[in-house]
């Protein structure tokens, strides 16, 4: 026989008893249902049980008060709960009560999280469509404001400022659209699409200093490969630099003699020197 609670008991109760005050009644619900699960087949002395039994009721007079347990325990709002009470020798059963408010509880939270992704998603997702929708019908600046809301908001997810890079581009607002790849390159810089469709932007743009400071990014990120060196290779031929295109054209086909954009180059430069010396 006990003459006082065991320690384990006490502590879940003072853990219940901390958790409903700061409100989180799944976890105030467990720990109490962990200190009534204890007294099961315990032997105490009757002082012992009066010190659980006082605890015990402090506990649930306080629970069925807290605001979060009115829907369940006092569902029309009427300010008289529904009381449970604690009674000696009956502890298992108190628990499974408890331990069914906390599922309930739980779920609701579960439900409530799930709504507001969801609302958070549809939003998202609006946002998107009307920016897109109003730029084909000629709405363009407000469809680009639309299309750089959702960037703003929802910028922080994976994926989101690539994606309306993506839509911004397919309505050939290309300026806009590079702008939000560099966003993407910056939150996710292990993805390489964002790279290349920020380079295709600047192209359509004709802006090929940016265009070739994405691609140092990719050597950078990613390391040297001919492909790239190839591409580079183009881009510079694109943009009158027919030095640096041969120097790299050249590289490229020391690494790899049938890339065609390294090819490409090469072709082009020999015509253009067989033009210049007839």
């Amino acid at each position: 026989m006990l003459t006082s609670p065991p320690k384990d008991i006490r502590e879940n109760i003072a853990r219940a008893k901390g958790y409903l005050h700061r409100g989180e009644l799944p976890r105030a619900l467990a720990a109490m249902s962990a200190a009534l699960r204890g007294c099961v087949g315990v032997k105490m002395f009757k002082q012992a049980r009066f010190e659980l039994s006082i605890h015990f009721d402090e506990f649930l007079t306080d629970l069925v008060r807290h605001p979060g347990m009115q829907p369940l325990l006092d569902p029309g709002n009427t300010g008289k709960p529904r009381k449970i009470p604690y009674q000696s020798g009956k502890e298992g059963a108190l628990a499974a009560v408890l331990d069914g408010l906390a599922k309930i509880l739980e779920e609701a939270e579960a439900a409530k999280k799930r709504a507001a992704l969801q609302s958070k998603e549809n939003r998202k997702q609006e946002l998107m469509d009307t920016g897109t929708e109003r730029i084909l019908k000629g709405d363009i600046s407000r469809g680009r404001a639309y299309l750089k809301r959702a960037a703003a908001e929802f910028g922080h997810e994976p994926g989101v400022y690539h994606t309306v890079g993506l839509r911004l581009q397919e309505t050939k607002q290309f300026a806009d659209a590079a702008d939000m790849f560099e966003h993407a390159m910056e939150n996710e810089p292990k993805e390489p699409d964002s790279y290349t469709q920020a380079i295709n932007c600047y192209l359509q743009v004709h802006e090929y200093e940016k265009a070739e400071a994405v691609y140092m990014k990719i050597l950078r990120q990613f390391g040297g490969h001919p492909t790239t060196f190839g591409r580079m290779a183009k881009l510079y031929m694109l943009s009158h630099q027919r030095v640096k295109a041969e120097d790299f054209a050249t590289r490229t086909l020391q690494l790899d003699p049938k890339q065609p954009d390294a090819l490409q180059v090469m072709d082009a430069l020999n015509k253009f020197r067989n033009g210049a010396a007839n």
